[in-house]
């Protein structure tokens, strides 16, 4: 009789061991938050294709899916119109769309020349900063990673 309580703990033992072993990789790591950015085909947009190709978002929480558009206007509509969370544009395409709209944040601006490109957001994304405190992560990181 006394060998029963000992036997149920046994198996409680093995079992909790089992979940634990079968659940560790899940507790280390991190999960990818996506994030997309529509991206023009302009030479304007190359640090975001650089990017790409160096892989520059591996090691972070996030996954970047890349959406080409065919110029800052088409990029700046899906961004006001929800489709994507980031978005390529221009001075212009700014401007000229900031008479319609005004419900959109511009971020920073990463190349320079007669026609600027800027990053974009809504405003209800309440994003106030791309850059974390030392200007290492991206704010979607510092929001959702930490």
């Amino acid at each position: 009789m006394s060998q029963k309580p000992f036997f149920i703990f046994s198996i409680l033992i093995i079992v909790s061991i089992g979940v634990l072993y079968l659940n560790l990789p899940n507790l280390w790591s991190s999960k990818d938050y996506a994030v997309t950015i529509a991206v023009s085909k302009t030479p304007l947009s190359s640090p975001f294709y650089i990017a790409k190709a160096l892989n520059a978002f591996d090691d972070t929480c996030v996954s970047v899916e890349y959406i080409e558009v065919d110029g800052g206007i088409e990029a700046f509509n899906k961004v006001i119109n929800g489709e994507v969370d980031f978005g390529t544009s221009s001075d212009s395409a700014i401007a000229f769309q900031s008479l319609a709209e005004h419900n959109f944040v511009t971020h920073t601006m990463f190349s320079q020349s007669d026609n600027d490109i800027k990053l974009i957001t809504r405003t209800s994304d309440k994003i106030e900063s791309v850059f974390g405190p030392k200007r290492e992560k991206s704010w979607r990181y510092q929001k959702i990673c930490q």
